[in-house]
């Protein structure tokens, strides 16, 4: 054999090598760009804007040569801090390749966390981080629905950003997240029980599944297919036969069903009515699918499409803007007389609202006592519901059947809060991996902590109280809402089964009980002061039988001590920060409130104003109670307000709560009224804050309010800071 023949023969060998493993990489390259989802896809890229599909078409191959020159050019701006620089090319990689998560990661990050600090005022700084929000909420995640790292991102900026208090103007962040909130999708009524505020968002939900569920079996559908399976008359659809049916088109499970049809015995007649019955209710989704949804909804409403068209008449079409100025305007109606909103400055009270307001206070004042006035009162909440699937699901990207699922499973989330939006987007991360084939299995782990973390930080301060009227950065405070703890014992035990199924690698599910006896000791006290005895009782139960080997368990009195002594000594022993702090505090002025000044029982009134003043001047001996905004002073963020603020604050919040008797709240008023509340100026202080609310209460208790609530002599008749630019005022760099 001669020289150029063995050389042929080594490239020959060499060639079929190389062949072959070209053969054996097209799997995992393919499985790699379609998790990381680098596939451009017609169906995949219907509605995005024209210069995503222009520079896809136009580039070419040579799009990813020009996204590695940006990227490394932008990498070299965020190390020598130019922040701004950066984002704007990074806003240009994200025109180029739409489906690359890291560079959405970045933007969004860059938002909130870089930018944000570069500016003067509290609202700049809200608008970058919000923005950072809305980026991956309505652009990053539409576009890459499978990558987890972006669900995670986003539910970590709400948490840490928004939801917790290291930054410096974080309660601000709060307050007007939970304006825009309240604005979308109101605030439940107080009296309303976990169950009620659930209920509640229910017909939302209910509004989003008829209307707008395109891309999946609603849940008539669903429904009907349920009771084929259980009534057992077609053998070939089961469990086996439902198993993906919730996650496939509409289309896909006509096919599916026609096929079964195909297969069964044409003597069975009941078989064929049941899943004609199902065909029929496809073929209603898809023709409904097919039209504008508000035509649908106004023809299937006639009273609404009559409310409906009264706005219309004011200039306003079924979108968003038509639901923000009737939010707005009833936002306002909770604390202010109509004629008193009108009077508000257009900074604060936009014209659309002026506009919107005397339609939204007609059909809200109608007699609800009459069969028209139901009926008009229907008519327009069911306006409001429909308008409210619209645009979460339009404008915020967000699935209101998700949102009605995690409620249910979780507990009574309010949207108003940062932290309720942090659970949707963790658990809808998680959810979203399973679509993957490679899972990266640290992100879904850390996305799956969010949730715990969340609803965790929700039992310590997931009760949202919101006063637009009040200045900013003091219109939201937050109590604990022991309506989470069970959820969290949800959470976890998810996490444990998953982590047993081996979803997150080497993880077990022994990683995840260590924070259970600490969060069973926090469960113990936010329900002995905001739940129930008796939930206390079972919580502490448990502590004492699961953790009798706990190194706590010696330390405090093996969980044998009165609960009421276990209390105490929880409270005093450990640093509950300033959440637990505020909610200890809140906790002892409301019992003041009701038992005692209500009841004129002086003494109980006292000594729990006492040692609500106690509490806080311990805590202020370490942090102090200033509230006013300082960035170069760390300890700034955990200060608790002022006392007398607290005292005004609470007993503003005990009078609307309606958990508590009408006529106790009479009677704690008119204590407070005759000044005999130890000195305090309650009423002066406060009358302003809650009369609004308490006038209708008394409305509908047959009371005269007037009697009730006599005005006192003298009290506070503007709201500090209302006639301010919000967010105006200066801060300096850190």
């Amino acid at each position: 054999m001669n020289r150029d023949r063995l050389t042929q023969l080594v490239a020959a060998v060499v060639l079929l090598a190389c062949l072959l493993g070209s053969t054996l990489m097209i799997d995992p390259v393919v499985r790699t760009r379609r998790d990381l989802q680098l596939t451009f896809a017609v169906e995949n890229n219907q509605g995005e804007p024209p210069q995503y599909a222009l520079l896809a078409a136009g580039l070419g191959s040579f799009r990813g040569v020009a996204v590695n020159a940006l990227w490394y050019r932008m990498e070299m701006m965020k190390r020598d801090g130019q922040f701004a620089e950066a984002n704007t090319l990074a806003t240009w990689i994200s025109n180029l390749q739409p489906r690359f998560p890291h560079v959405w990661g970045f933007l969004a990050w860059n938002m909130a966390y870089n930018i944000s600090v570069e500016t003067f005022t509290p609202q700049e700084r809200y608008e970058w981080v919000n923005k950072g929000v809305k980026l991956l909420r309505e652009q990053g995640i539409p576009y890459n629905p499978n990558s987890v790292r972006l669900y995670r991102e986003l539910a970590w900026i709400l948490s840490h950003k928004m939801g917790q208090f290291t930054d410096d103007v974080n309660w601000f962040y709060k307050g007007e997240f939970a304006r825009e909130w309240e604005t979308m999708l109101g605030s439940a009524p107080e009296h309303l029980s976990g169950a009620g505020v659930i209920a509640e968002f229910a017909k939302t939900a209910a509004m989003a599944d008829r209307y707008f569920t395109v891309d999946r079996p609603n849940r008539a559908v669903s429904a009907a297919l349920e009771d084929v399976v259980a009534s057992g008359a077609v053998p070939n659809i089961d469990t086996e036969f439902m198993t993906g049916t919730d996650r496939m088109s509409v289309l896909a499970l006509e096919a599916k069903l026609r096929s079964a049809q195909a297969e069964l015995d044409p003597n069975n007649t009941t078989g064929h009515a049941v899943i004609n019955a199902v065909l029929e209710r496809t073929a209603a989704q898809l023709q409904s699918a097919r039209r504008d949804a508000s035509a649908v909804f106004l023809e299937d409403f006639p009273d609404a499409a009559a409310v409906a068209q009264a706005f219309r008449n004011q200039g306003f079409s079924l979108d968003g803007g038509l639901l923000k100025a009737i939010g707005q305007s009833m936002m306002y109606l909770r604390f202010r007389s109509p004629e008193a909103v009108m009077t508000l400055p257009e900074s604060i009270f936009a014209p659309e609202s002026k506009l919107a307001l005397p339609l939204a206070y007609q059909f809200t004042s109608v007699d609800r006592n009459t069969p028209d006035g139901q009926q008009a009162l229907k008519a327009y909440w069911d306006l409001i519901f429909f308008l409210r699937a619209k645009v979460l699901i339009q404008d915020y990207s967000m699935q209101p059947l998700k949102m009605l699922e995690y409620m249910e499973r979780y507990g009574p989330l309010d949207w108003r809060h940062v932290m309720s939006h942090a659970v949707y987007w963790s658990r809808l991360g998680v959810e979203q991996y399973q679509d993957l084939r490679d899972k990266d299995k640290i992100d879904v782990l850390n996305t799956q902590r969010g949730v715990i973390h969340a609803i965790q930080a929700m039992v310590d301060f997931g009760t949202v109280s919101f006063n637009p009227m009040q200045r900013p950065g003091h219109q939201v405070d937050l109590l604990p809402n022991p309506d989470f703890i069970d959820g969290y014992f949800v959470a976890v035990n998810e996490t444990k089964e998953s982590a047993n199924a081996e979803e997150f690698g080497n993880i077990r599910a022994d990683a995840f009980a260590n924070g259970e006896e600490n969060f069973l000791q926090k469960a113990v006290l936010n329900s002995w002061l905001y739940g129930s005895e008796a939930k206390a009782g079972e919580y502490y139960f448990r502590l004492a039988n699961e953790w009798k080997d706990s190194p706590q368990y010696a330390h405090y009195g093996a969980y044998n001590l009165p609960i009421q002594d276990f209390v105490a000594m929880m409270v005093f022993d450990d640093d509950l920060g300033r959440p637990g702090m505020t909610s200890l505090i809140n906790a002892k002025l409301i019992e003041a409130y009701y038992k005692g000044l209500a009841n004129r029982r002086w003494q109980i009134f006292s000594r729990n104003l006492d040692l609500a003043r106690e509490v806080h001047g311990l805590y202020g001996q370490k942090y102090g109670s200033d509230t006013a905004l300082n960035i170069d002073d760390q300890d700034t963020r955990l200060r608790l307000k002022p006392f007398n603020e607290m005292v005004f604050d609470a007993f503003t919040a005990f009078m609307q709560d309606r958990k508590f008797n009408f006529f106790r709240r009479v009677n704690a008023y008119q204590a407070a009224w005759r000044q005999e509340a130890n000195g305090l100026p309650l009423a002066p202080a406060t009358y302003d804050a809650w009369i609004t609310a308490l006038r209708a209460e008394a409305q509908e208790e047959g009371v005269d309010a007037d009697a009730a609530f006599p005005p006192p002599v003298q009290r506070n008749t503007t709201v500090e800071g209302l006639d301010k630019r919000q967010g105006g005022q200066t801060i300096e760099r850190q």
